[in-house]
């Protein structure tokens, strides 16, 4: 058996292999030269495949957030609480709140009611003549209303009429341009009223009323009366002892004429008649 002659560049003592012919397992690097490393990776061995899965045990912990993932349990979170019921709003309330307006309404009306008829309360009793001076006539509690002339005193409630003249014809109340036309024609009645009560008293000149002779009653036009310097005949109020001087308007047809008049306190009162 012979041995391979030593190479005389390699030191003695150390032993010497052959080199691997190809053909016997895998193809591997030779041993590096004394004095090199070792290379990384030996060249020509497969690399481990990319993609397989970790090992259970050393898997990421699943996120925190977001859809939970294969494999992995997530709790399901806690129902929310029901709501609480809403509650009914009690009608009570209203139902008083109507009620305490329709007893207001009443009662107002009673009020007003008693006041009008507390006006008309005669001042003397019975029909008759006679006054503080010894003229004139009164309606006190009789069922039909007094009649005097012109120029005479009459009596209803708290205030005294006296009718001095009516003048009928006119076309047209106040200016070229600004005034009023007549349907008919205007019957101006001047007439003073005076307070005989012992408070103040509220005159209404549309509780007087004109007639003619087939007694068809006609009202006053208060819109007329504004076109007249103090006609004073729309409303007044009149203290105790106070005498106002006025002018009522009608509005009436041109072939009619004003046979009498009625005059009222109120609208409740019985009311004087002026012949005219």
């Amino acid at each position: 058996m012979s041995y391979p002659s030593q190479n005389p560049s390699q030191p003695q003592g150390e032993a010497q292999f052959p080199p691997i012919s190809p053909g016997h397992g895998s193809p591997v690097q030779s041993y590096p030269p004394p004095g090199q490393s070792y290379p990384s990776q030996v060249q020509g061995y497969p690399q481990q495949p990319q993609g397989y899965p970790p090992h259970p045990q050393y898997a990421p912990p699943p996120p925190a957030y977001g859809p939970p993932q294969p494999g992995y349990y997530v709790q399901p979170a806690p129902p929310a609480p029901p709501a609480p019921p809403r509650k009914k709003k009690s009608s009570v309330g209203l139902i008083i709140g109507v009620i305490a307006a329709v007893l207001a309404i009443v009662c107002g009306g009673a009020i007003a009611c008693s006041a009008l008829l507390a006006n008309s309360v005669p001042t003397s009793s019975g029909n008759g003549t006679g006054t503080e001076n010894g003229s004139g006539t009164g309606n006190g509690g009789g069922n039909e209303a007094a009649v005097v002339g012109l120029n005479q005193p009459a009596r209803d409630g708290k205030f005294e009429f006296t009718v001095s003249s009516v003048q009928c014809g006119a076309k047209r109340l106040g200016s070229s341009s600004f005034g009023q036309d007549a349907q008919g024609q205007f019957c101006l009645v001047k007439l003073t009223v005076k307070n005989i009560g012992d408070k103040a008293q509220d005159f209404f000149g549309s509780n007087i009323y004109g007639f003619n002779a087939a007694g068809q009653k006609y009202e006053v036009d208060s819109g007329a009366a504004l076109y007249l310097d103090d006609a004073k005949s729309f409303y007044e109020k009149i203290n105790p002892g106070n005498t106002v001087n006025g002018t009522i308007i009608f509005d009436i047809p041109t072939d009619q004429v004003l046979k009498k008049l009625e005059l009222h306190d109120s609208a409740f009162s019985g009311g004087v008649v002026v012949s005219l």
